[in-house]
């Protein structure tokens, strides 16, 4: 198609650091995406606004500190750090930064506790608008196994700060039962998220996307599902999913 090429670069620089106790990792990376905008009318070269092609260059550092783990740990935890910049060609810009914790308290032999927080924070400005969203998160979550069955039990909490101003609550439970060992295990569920949009995800799925955009969250508000999964043998394995959202 005539005008239609486009151009994908990636630079990224990453490393680990082993301590007896705890990892160091962090990465560095960059990324530009250029394209044209083929398929419209032909602007005239005089034209003084020559909105032909679009280009975004992304920035973002991540580091993160975890403890290793080893068969006498009870308390281990991840500590991470994440800063993401994104421009384009017409002055649009989002700033993104998300801080996280993990927790993993193994509470019994065939127990555990996970809890997860995140803070997601974002801002996006244009030419002629600014704009805020922002999701502070908590995600605990209980796991014991009892003979074959075992079950995930928790719930997410969710404040989102920005177009709304809101706290979602949604339960997590899941179910597995080992019907014939690891060869066949029934499961089912259910669930629900707050999915963030920002500038930097639309325009992934949408390059085209306009600068006019009000970030809307997607609200999953409950999503059931089931069915069996195993293995076949060492090097295959299946896993059959329905879900009812």
């Amino acid at each position: 198609i005539f005008n239609s090429g486009f151009s994908d670069n990636e630079l990224s620089v990453y490393g680990k650091k082993f301590f007896n106790r705890y990892t160091l990792s962090g990465d560095l990376n960059y990324e530009r995406n250029a394209f044209n905008f083929y398929g419209m009318e032909i602007i005239p070269a005089n034209d003084e606004i020559r909105v032909n092609n679009q280009i975004y260059n992304k920035v973002s550092a991540n580091t993160a500190l975890a403890t290793n783990f080893t068969a006498k740990s009870k308390l281990t935890y991840r500590i991470g750090l994440g800063y993401n910049y994104l421009f384009d060609k017409y002055g649009a810009s989002e700033q993104n930064g998300i801080f996280s914790v993990k927790l993993i308290n193994k509470t019994g032999r065939d127990s555990s506790l996970f809890v997860n927080f995140q803070s997601d924070l974002s801002q996006y400005k244009n030419n002629s608008v600014k704009q805020d969203n922002s999701l502070f998160s908590v995600s605990p979550n209980y796991s014991m196994s009892i003979s074959a069955l075992r079950v995930n039990a928790g719930f997410n909490l969710i404040y989102e700060n920005g177009i709304n101003n809101k706290v979602h609550f949604y339960p997590a439970i899941e179910l597995y039962y080992k019907i014939s060992g690891n060869y066949l295990v029934g499961f089912g569920g259910m669930s629900g998220n707050l999915v963030k949009n920002s500038y930097n995800s639309l325009t992934q799925e949408n390059p085209y996307l306009s600068q006019n955009i009000d970030f809307n969250n997607t609200n999953e508000k409950l999503n059931f599902f089931g069915g069996f999964k195993g293995i076949i043998n060492h090097y295959s394995n299946y896993k059959i999913k329905g879900s009812i959202v």
